[in-house]
């Protein structure tokens, strides 16, 4: 069963990693536009993004879009558990 979807998984990492290298300078370059955002702009931009997906003519654009939003959200969803966890055990109760 799990063997013959092994090389499907294979394919599609593959591809991922295609796509992170053609497009990975571009998601930087945009994601420089969302630092300064907080992690319910970007909530709010995903959706407008998402929204128009429908309508996007340069598939590229959206997908470095894509990744470009998904690693700022990353980026501050690690720092706020950090945070959070630092306060946590500023009170005595650590948090996971």
């Amino acid at each position: 069963m799990f063997e013959d979807e092994l090389p499907k998984w294979a394919e599609q990492i593959e591809a991922v990693r295609r796509a992170n290298e053609r497009l990975g300078p571009l998601a930087a370059e945009k994601a420089k536009k969302y630092e300064a955002l907080t992690l319910e702009q970007l909530k709010a931009r995903w959706a407008e993004v998402m929204s128009r997906q429908v309508e996007v003519v340069d598939a590229d654009d959206f997908e470095a879009e894509v990744m470009a939003i998904y690693q700022v959200v990353g980026a501050k969803m690690g720092a706020r558990g950090k945070m959070l966890r630092a306060v946590g055990f500023d009170y005595g109760e650590p948090m996971q």
